[in-house]
């Protein structure tokens, strides 16, 4: 291998002692002009190891000023009533916060966030997620904690690991999210992060489980189907949300449709929680999934409510793989479905068989355009690579299928929203989703 002289050398040294036995390496990166081979089998911070070893990382202000173990420990016992994490001004970052993560323990305890919220501290490759978020000790005292400049709209959910041991919230966290339930986390919200009006609406309908006979999917399906206070058959939207556990237990899409139609800014809504159809895809592929949802499910519905919904006030919905599921539905059966809501929709998926990845961007790249109208969103951190989606990131995806739908002319709106892969940061765009794609164009009594 060569190596430049100078100062660029000594920095190119540097960079070969962090990268280990060169024997190992895998591909390559470019470092001072020239090539060299870099193993994926361990982190890679490419750009912070040319800087010299060190990804350097903001200070809180409230830290630099406690000078010893005393003045810590009484720092420790305030937080208990202040909660965590610590929110201050970024100094010379208009817009920004500092952020910082805090815990009190032993001398040995070992403390990582765990949190999407990791991927700022990539400053070049990463191959180990699960490396990342370990928390910094406070010299000569039992603090340790771990601080990001972010934005001031982020709203994100967390956990701690002690010890490397499972996932625990925050006990200083003063805000959990899904309390009580197997999947809860601490979470923070900035000063900027999205309103959230529906938070005191109440829930006024009621949840009715409809039974399907299924001859798409095979067996029967279970469906629950949510009657909002107020509705009756004339002139009803239909909102069809993939998975129960999703849009029935985790989010609050029932109280957005009551809190949008008791201000009349949608007409009052049936929310539907379908079966979870994600995990079909991957041996069939959706076609069955897509006939479920036009032929078996709608007409269920408007036969057991003597109701029917016309293709544009009917919605279906979904996160993840269920948001592309949801855009290839309408784009599949726009005689059933002409209106979409994805959520970090999977676009980089590709069905069996097939050798290119984001298989349904290209055909709606290349096929006529259909009479749909779509809203998409995704966030601005989640942009990692993992083995889960296959090389991809969501929001790189995401903003491709949105330049997709620019370039041929479809009628959609595009949000880019300051957080992650997760429930929390999905339920705030429900709300502006739901009334682009059936907002009456008021806003309120």
């Amino acid at each position: 291998m060569r190596r430049s002289s100078g100062s660029r050398g000594k920095r190119v040294d540097a960079v070969s002692s962090f990268f280990g036995n060169y024997d190992s390496f895998c591909d390559l990166a470019a470092v001072g002009g020239r090539f060299f081979l870099v193993p994926f089998t361990k982190l890679v911070c490419l750009s912070a190891a040319v800087a010299g070893l060190c990804c350097s990382q903001p200070v809180s202000p409230t830290l630099q000023k406690l000078s010893n173990e005393e003045e810590a420990a009484r720092f420790c016992q305030e937080l208990k009533t202040r909660g965590t994490p610590l929110i201050e001004p970024a100094p010379g970052q208009a817009g920004n916060s500092l952020l910082t993560f805090l815990y009190c323990g032993g001398p040995a305890t070992r403390v990582r966030l765990v949190s999407n919220l990791n991927a700022l501290l990539i400053q070049g490759l990463v191959s180990d997620f699960d490396s990342l978020g370990d928390f910094h000790r406070l010299p000569g005292t039992n603090l340790q904690y771990l601080t990001f400049s972010v934005r001031n709209d982020l709203r994100i959910a967390y956990q701690i690991s002690i010890d490397a041991k499972p996932p625990q919230l925050d006990p200083w966290n003063q805000h959990p999210y899904l309390a009580g339930t197997p999947v809860a986390e601490s979470s923070v919200a900035l000063p900027d992060a999205p309103e959230e009006p529906w938070v005191e609406t109440p829930e006024a309908g009621k949840w009715e489980e409809l039974r399907i006979a299924s001859s798409a999917l095979g067996g029967e399906q279970s469906a629950w189907v949510y009657l909002p206070s107020g509705w009756s058959p004339g002139n009803s939207g239909l909102v069809i949300g993939m998975d129960v556990l999703s849009f029935r237990h985790i989010l609050p899409a029932s109280r957005v449709v009551e809190y949008l139609a008791g201000r009349r800014e949608m007409p009052p809504t049936i929310l539907v929680a379908a079966p979870d159809l994600a995990a079909a895809g991957d041996s069939r592929g959706y076609d069955p999934a897509v006939r479920f949802l036009a032929e078996e499910l709608i007409p269920a519905i408007e036969k057991r409510y003597r109701a029917r919904f016309r293709p544009e006030r009917t919605v279906v919905c979904g996160a993840s793989r269920r948001g592309m599921i949801a855009a290839y539905a309408a784009w599949k059966r726009p005689d059933r479905f002409q209106r979409v809501l994805s959520l970090s929709g999977s676009f980089y998926w590709r069905p069996p068989g097939e050798t290119e990845y984001e298989w349904l961007p290209a055909l709606y790249a290349r096929e006529p355009r259909r009479p749909i109208r779509l809203y998409l969103a995704a966030g601005m951190l989640e942009n990692v690579v993992t083995p889960g989606n296959a090389g991809h990131y969501l929001v790189g995806t995401n903003r491709h299928m949105r330049d997709i739908l620019t370039a041929r002319g479809y009628d959609f709106r595009y949000a880019e929203f300051n957080g992650v892969h997760s429930t929390l940061n999905w339920q705030d765009q429900l709300l502006p989703g739901l009334r682009f794609l059936l907002g009456t164009g008021r806003t309120g009594r």
